[in-house]
């Protein structure tokens, strides 16, 4: 019911408050006013309007604010808490007036609301009839019956989309009430009713029957850190390179005009014929030390406090009989700033002179100036935004007294919008623009720390760490197992089942391998845009598994692969038909998508459990990294001895079914996991923003960027944003252009752009700027792997040609076996470097990760090209000793098997698998720490695609090799028969392209800086900052 709506000529029936018996607890007063109204139907006040207040004392404290945040999502409610009274009853005192009786007289500490018995708003300016409308359904009878509300700063002015639904004015009365006292609490029930608007008595009862029926009795005592409220920080509008001009042209007026534009807090204080205020200005922090302190508070007491009392007292001279000013000039001290502060009283000639006091002392000169009309006007020119209720009267109007404030350093919190965040500042003479901005981020920090209660919402977060890692882990070891044992033997099974050339099996691995980490940036923009880590590792696990079984049936039902090849030598193999590839393509297909989408989401899907802000999540997160590869090696270690002796020696029917049942094992251990895991919601792909970044820098090319720091560009942090803040830096500064705020790059109203293809933040261009600096590091990262493959393809030719023999044993160990030496050493290795290595570095470098990652990234370049050195030696003697030495036999479409014992091959394979320990999972971290929070899929998916190229330089290398060579007078270095090649001169070649890559790696990673990260969190160590901050 809508108050104004009815005529305030005509007094209402009644307007009663009515106590009920004192009761102990909570639930036992919601009964008694649940009884209580039941009752009124059968015994209704006999009037046609008029308002009830049913009130019941409970002998207990209880937080008002406790009270409604219990009251889960009812809609609407309200909250009062009076500040302390320090001051105020002395000063009223001092006028001795004989109406001040009862001054004294206590006071709820804090009121919350629920509901509406009725309420008062109109699209109108808020005026006499309109106040006389609200004081209709008041008396000084009953005291607590009062109307909560505000009104517009600036009631002339357009309203914007987010204040329509408040109009001019909006106070309301509150159906269900809830009172903390000193020492006790009240629970109230108020109900209105007016025939005239058709809202019968019958109508008004009824809806707080409904209402009474959602108030909850059961108390949980509101923890700060619970609040969970999302918050637009620091997004000013008008932003800061628009504010520095707009304080300048009011300096201007200011000094052509001496118009003064400064700031009171407390609007008025009135009960009976008493009338209190306060002048509070000028806005200062706490010092450092007590002479800082100090030296802050006189500074302040030169200010222009008097000038600002003078203004309050002129209008409180209007209406009042007396005026006293009491202290004159002081500084009030809170816990990190300080204000100047004064307080003021005066007498009233008569109760019905309250309304004017709202015109005399609105708007104060603190948040508009005078003249008024002038400020006003100024006002409109500079904001581009609407106020609101922002710097208007808020507060309640009651029968015997009321209580408004100036809504300053205020949010207006609205389902989908977030929290807009009010503050600003007095501009005087002498005012400096770079002072007045430091005071508006200082108080805005103060609404976000000690209003709001925090930045973000992870405290609703459970970060488990450990605790889901045996689901995590355990996923990824059977999900490896499955992968792995499905591909890993690959190019045996393409040679032997599906009668392929070495040199085409070796290319189609290439390309098999270099799809599946290819695919890896689609299936990040998916899960980053779309989906979240969880939902695509979910789609990822069930395609993989599918895969997996395809594969088998590749090798289970005769159909679906060619005929097998006769042994004798100079026999023709049948190769694969059209329907025999397609349905392999087809398998290959759904492992490349369960590979693509596994590969990026997993490492960052386990690194999302431990919280990143914590000195113990940081730590887990360094050696979940090693823990995870070193299960990854595992599962490579076993699906290369175990699973591949059973496809080389047993079935190739039964060795592929075996990674389809661990592919199931694997998906139902994870699945298992489900209700425990952070689930990490999409925001968005990255591609999208550093698109826009590019694209808007390349459309402002021609602007000038002033200074060298980020002053003047646009700065801008979105809602929910759960990046970390990054500093600016000069590395890049074209792009900085695209952060440059140009007239015509409008704003929304949460300090958003408009169009974000023609503006972006400061934070987005150094998001941007991260990517482009790891790109080189990438680049030389990547091709690591071009020499890793080598191991896993050659080796396993080499292996073929040389006594595989264990001991003096028929037994031979399978030749893809011999790759398991290299996840050997990195498997033996890892925990070495991570409990050993690691501790002992950290006491000399101080780092917790013991080296940097570029460090032990290079460590790991150095030892490939070690290995690869050591490849090309023990090649060379292994075809030496096939050719001068009677053979073991024939390989079937090879050649004459060496000798020479195969584990010769261990030590380039051993020094590969520590190189991979050091470069792989030092990228992989590297990639993971230094790209921002919302790119780690990305990140993910660019270490894929770094072998993913060297697959593909390897297919072209490999090519190009055999292609310029075969015809040569020194000969094929890579025939199918290695006894004919010069295998050896191909690994030369390779460890001098590794040469080069690491002296170009030395180069890039000297210029390299790391992501420099701006850390709010009290309980980072500053290790964290010193790490983030050096480079090799």
């Amino acid at each position: 019911m809508n108050g104004c709506e009815a005529s305030h000529k005509a007094p209402l029936g009644t307007v009663e408050t009515r106590s009920l018996s004192t009761v102990t607890s909570l639930a036992a007063a919601t009964e008694g006013l649940i009884s209580a109204v039941s009752n009124l139907k059968s015994e209704p006040p006999p009037f046609s309007s008029g308002i009830v207040r049913l009130q019941v004392p409970v002998d207990q404290q209880i937080g008002a604010l406790d009270w409604l945040h219990a009251q889960n999502d009812a809609l609407p409610r309200s909250f009062f808490s009076r500040r302390s009274d320090s001051g105020r009853p002395e000063l009223l005192q001092d006028l001795a007036s004989e109406n001040m009786n009862g001054i004294c007289d206590a006071n709820p500490v804090s009121v919350a609301g629920l509901g509406s018995a009725v309420f008062f708003r109109d699209h109108d300016p808020f005026s006499h009839d309109h106040w006389r409308s609200i004081r209709r359904f008041l008396s000084p009878n009953s005291p607590l019956i009062r109307a909560y509300g505000g009104l517009r700063f600036d009631p002339n002015g357009k309203a914007g989309v987010e204040w329509e639904q408040f109009g001019s004015f909006y106070f309301t009365v509150p159906q269900v009430e809830f009172v903390e006292f000193e020492g006790n609490s009240m629970l109230a029930a108020t109900f209105a009713w007016e025939d005239e608007l058709s809202w019968t008595l019958q109508n008004a009862i009824e809806a707080l029957q409904k209402t009474l029926l959602e108030v909850s009795s059961v108390i949980v005592r509101l923890r700060r850190e619970s609040l969970g409220v999302s918050v637009v920080s620091k997004n000013h509008v008008p932003s800061k390179g628009d504010y520095y001009p707009s304080v300048n042209s009011a300096l201007e007026i200011i000094k052509e005009k001496y118009s003064p534009l400064s700031k009171p807090e407390r609007l008025f204080y009135r009960k009976h014929l008493g009338v209190w205020s306060e002048a509070l200005a000028a806005t200062r922090p706490r010092g450092d030390s007590e002479v800082s302190d100090l030296e802050i508070e006189r500074d302040l007491l030169t200010r222009s406090i008097v000038l600002i009392c003078a203004v309050n007292i002129y209008g409180m001279q209007a209406i009042c009989d007396r005026v006293i000013v009491k202290p004159q000039k002081t500084v009030r001290k809170l816990a990190r700033i300080q204000h100047l502060y004064s307080q003021l009283a005066g007498q009233l000639r008569r109760e019905d002179d309250e309304f004017d006091i709202l015109n005399a002392l609105h708007p104060t000169p603190a948040v508009c100036g005078c003249p008024v009309d002038e400020a006003r006007l100024l006002i409109k020119q500079i904001e581009s935004f609407d106020r609101g209720m922002y710097a208007g009267p808020v507060g309640f109007f009651g029968g015997g007294e009321s209580e408004f404030s100036v809504g300053i350093r205020s949010a207006l919190v609205q389902k989908g919008l977030g929290a807009l965040v009010y503050a600003g500042t007095g501009i005087v003479s002498g005012s400096d623009p770079s002072s007045e901005w430091n005071e508006l981020e200082l108080k805005i920090s103060q609404t976000q720390e000690n209003t709001i209660g925090g930045e973000d919402d992870e405290s609703k977060i459970i970060y488990r760490g450990w605790k889901v890692m045996p689901f995590i882990i355990g996923n990824e070891t059977f999900e490896k197992l499955g992968i792995v044992g499905s591909s890993s033997n690959l190019v045996i099974y393409l040679t032997t089942v599906f009668n392929m050339k070495s040199i085409t099996a070796a290319t189609v691995v290439n390309i098999y391998g270099g799809t599946s980490n290819f695919g890896t940036i689609v299936a990040a923009f998916l899960c980053d845009s779309y989906f979240g880590r969880y939902k695509t590792l979910s789609f990822a696990m069930l395609a993989c598994f599918l895969g997996s079984v395809a594969m088998d049936l590749t090798a289970v039902i005769n159909q679906l692969h060619p005929d097998k090849c006769a042994k004798e030598i100079g026999s023709v193999c049948k190769g694969p038909s059209i329907g025999q590839i397609v349905f392999l393509a087809g398998a290959m297909v759904l492992l490349v998508i369960g590979a693509g989408g596994i590969r990026p989401c997993n490492l960052p899907f386990g690194a999302d459990q431990f919280d990143p802000k914590t000195k113990e999540g940081k730590r887990g997160i360094e050696s979940f990294f090693n823990w995870y590869f070193f299960t990854f090696t595992f599962a490579q270690m076993v699906s290369l001895t175990l699973i591949v002796y059973v496809q080389s020696n047993v079935s190739w029917s039964i060795g592929l079914a075996i990674p389809a049942i661990l592919m199931l094992l694997g998906c139902i251990i994870f699945f298992a996991g489900s209700k425990l895991y952070v689930k990490v919601k999409a925001s968005g792909s990255p591609i999208h923003s550093i698109t826009r970044v590019i694209v808007v820098a390349i459309k402002k090319r021609r602007l000038k960027l002033v200074g060298s720091s980020s002053d003047g560009l646009y700065n801008y942090i979105a809602k929910d944003f759960k990046n970390s803040k990054l500093s600016h830096t000069k590395q890049f500064r074209c792009l900085d252009k695209a952060a440059i705020q140009t007239p015509d790059d409008k704003l929304n109203i949460d300090g958003s752009p408009a169009n974000p293809w023609n503006l972006c933040s400061v934070q987005q261009v150094e998001e941007v700027k991260c990517v482009i600096r790891v790109l080189p590091v990438w680049l030389s990262a990547a091709l690591f792997y071009l020499a890793y493959i080598q191991q896993t393809t050659y080796t396993i030719f080499q292996s073929l040609q040389s006594d595989r023999r264990l001991g003096s044993g028929s037994f031979q160990i399978p030749a893809a076996t011999y790759t398991v030496f290299l996840m050997l050493g990195m498997t033996i290795f890892i925990p070495i470097y991570d409990r050993v290595l690691v501790p002992f570095l950290r006491k000399y470098t101080g780092r917790d990760g013991g080296i940097t990652q570029l460090q032990r990234v290079g460590a790991g370049l150095f030892l490939c090209i070690a290995s690869m050195m050591v490849s090309a030696a023990v090649e060379q003697h292994r075809r030496n000793v096939a050719l001068t030495r009677p053979p073991l036999g024939f390989a079937p479409r090879k050649g004459a098997i060496s000798s020479m014992s195969g584990m010769w091959l261990i030590p380039q394979l051993v020094l590969m698998g520590i190189a991979d320990a050091l470069a792989g999972v030092g990228q992989m971290e590297f990639y993971y720490k230094q790209f921002p929070e919302n790119m780690r899929s990305f990140a993910g998916s660019l270490y894929y695609c770094g072998i993913g190229l060297a697959s593909y330089l390897s297919s072209f290398l490999l090519s190009a090799v055999h292609d310029v060579t075969e015809g040569s007078s020194g000969g094929n270095w890579l025939p199918e028969d290695l006894n004919k090649g010069k295998l050896e001169y191909f690994y030369y070649f390779v460890a001098g392209m590794m040469t080069l890559n690491f002296a170009y790696f030395l180069l890039v990673s000297h210029w390299y800086r790391y992501k420099d990260v701006v850390v709010k969190d009290k309980d980072m160590d500053k290790s964290c900052n010193e790490f983030d901050k050096v480079s090799v």
